[in-house]
């Protein structure tokens, strides 16, 4: 028969090691979900249509799909670390270019290129887990922590949902070219 595996050494950074790629997939999912809950204002202050706006996040999914196969490759034959550095690597360039300081009219495109990167990081978040909870956690912790790792990802989805309201007013109101934000006498109290 086989010779017996050896047994897995197991460290105490693991717990950060799974807590920091817990918070990568919060925040890529959140960020994918930036755009539609605050459709009101996104279209009041950039001009921006329906369809524009539902094509960034659409844009992602595309990528998602597209780039899934690349990635599975990548981490079978590169490992999950350099895959999750890459991702990361990737998300992080989503962030930049949402943080340039670019003209109105040019930003639609900046966002549209960001979601694309956002897409593109996304996969290693939706490999990673299972190999990483086998390699870094015992037996009976292995189920536990992939839900975690899994799971902040859709809690960034719902995040993304609160966050964006939250942060954002119902209205906005431009005059003579500068856009200020409307608060009705109910949001003062």
């Amino acid at each position: 028969g086989a010779p017996p595996a050896a047994p897995l050494r197991l460290y105490p950074q693991r717990f950060w090691l799974a807590f920091v790629f817990s918070a990568w997939g919060l925040v890529q999912s959140a960020m994918w979900n930036c755009y539609s809950p605050i459709q009101q204002p996104i279209k009041q202050v950039y001009g921006w249509s329906d369809n524009l706006i539902g094509l960034q996040a659409n844009v992602a999914g595309i990528a998602f799909t597209v780039t899934i196969p690349f990635w599975a490759w990548v981490i079978d034959t590169r490992g999950a670390r350099l895959t999750s550095v890459w991702g990361c690597i990737l998300l992080s360039i989503c962030g930049v270019l949402r943080c340039l300081p670019v003209p109105r009219d040019w930003h639609g495109g900046v966002v549209l290129v960001s979601m694309l990167f956002n897409g593109i990081s996304a996969p290693p978040i939706a490999l990673a887990p299972p190999i990483l909870s086998a390699s870094w956690f015992d037996t009976g912790e292995r189920t536990a922590a992939t839900a975690v790792m899994t799971t902040m990802n859709y809690l960034g989805q719902a995040l993304g949902f609160i966050l964006g309201p939250a942060m954002v007013p119902e209205s906005v109101k431009t005059v003579n070219g500068v856009t200020r934000t409307v608060i009705s006498a109910a949001d003062t109290h």
